[in-house]
């Protein structure tokens, strides 16, 4: 299929904005109700691409979702850019079960895509030193939050660390402005782009 086919079958697979955007009465509840820095609200996949797009996704690329949800972003920086790996990371058991049925169910719909090239792990992210998910902070080339702000906080050292290293970071609703040390990526506004971040080290 061609990048149009498949951003089609994208957007038939995974719900769109209208339907479970964040909205302002989703935001307190993150706040009152969950301590995991990811409960399950996703984004559009027009968004997501968007994101993938402003980081220059490339199929070199090894991409981390932290907090992955139902798997849109792993799943379209493989089918759509064609990714080295994308792995999702993911610690509620439900949500997991359905980004790998949701996985399976668009490369059987391609027919092309290589179920292989992404992976979900079921674990808290929040434990970044155990892994397998230390073992993929290691190699990731890209890494994609869309997390409550109390994240950049507590994992401003690990963020730090990776932007360092040359990961490029892509933040979706929550900027990581708060996280000393981050430049957003030359050429892109400060101020995002539909709510999109991407922190790059300049050269």
């Amino acid at each position: 299929m061609d990048t149009e086919q498949v951003t089609q079958q994208l957007h038939k697979l995974y719900p769109t904005d209208d339907d479970i955007a964040p909205t302002d009465t989703n935001f307190p509840r993150w706040i009152e109700e969950d301590d995991t820095f990811a409960p399950f609200i996703p984004t559009s996949i027009t968004r997501v691409i968007k994101a993938l797009r402003m980081a220059q996704c490339s199929s070199s690329d090894i991409v981390l979702d932290l907090g992955c949800g139902d798997g849109r972003v792993c799943a379209a920086a493989s089918a759509l850019f064609g990714v080295t790996r994308a792995v999702g990371v993911e610690c509620d058991p439900t949500v997991i079960s359905q980004a790998r049925n949701s996985w399976h169910t668009l490369c059987e719909t391609l027919s092309t895509t290589n179920t292989e090239t992404v992976e979900f792990i079921e674990q808290d992210f929040r434990h970044v030193e155990k892994d397998p998910v230390r073992g993929w902070l290691d190699k990731v080339t890209i890494l994609v939050v869309f997390l409550s702000p109390e994240f950049a906080h507590v994992f401003q050292d690990t963020l730090v660390q990776l932007f360092e290293r040359g990961v490029t970071i892509v933040a979706i609703c929550f900027n990581l402005d708060e996280v000393s040390g981050l430049t957003v990526k030359q050429g892109l506004d400060p101020r995002g782009d539909d709510d999109i971040w991407v922190y790059q080290k300049r050269t």
